[in-house]
């Protein structure tokens, strides 16, 4: 059986890549496996990590750029168990390397595909791939 909405864990991303996040949230929710909320501001992510504590959240480093150091910071002090993937371009390969000083950081250069990140968000929340189906996720 499926857990419930309320019962997955919880993945925030803040990405303007529309067509990134709906083959994520398609492909976790066929799966029944992640939530995965976005938001439209990093005040919104603080906000929805406050209410409901993140088990990962997907940060685009580009989008973000200098303000993506103090907003882990911030995430930190939140909750330290949380994980943070970063997705950023090779130009700015600099600002990965001062967050991951910050602890439980993965990144993703671009270009990605929805299938690097699913793969990562699972490895992130100790999700295995059934065998034969790299596609599906089994259940928590």
């Amino acid at each position: 059986m499926s857990p419930s909405k309320g019962n997955r864990p919880l993945v925030l991303a803040f990405t303007e890549d529309s067509i990134l996040l709906s083959q994520l949230v398609q492909h976790f929710d066929r799966l029944s496996s992640v939530e995965i909320r976005t938001v439209a501001s990093f005040l919104q992510l603080i906000e929805q990590h406050s209410d409901r504590h993140a088990k990962l959240i997907v940060l685009d480093a580009d989008q973000l750029m200098e303000q993506v150091v103090p907003l882990v910071k911030i995430l930190r002090t939140m909750d330290q168990r949380c994980k943070i993937l970063l997705l950023l371009s090779p130009e700015h390969l600099s600002l990965c390397t001062q967050v991951l000083s910050l602890g439980m950081v993965s990144y993703l250069v671009k270009p990605v595909n929805a299938r690097s990140v699913s793969s990562l968000i699972c490895f992130s929340l100790n999700l295995a791939p059934q065998s034969g189906d790299d596609e599906s996720v089994p259940l928590p």
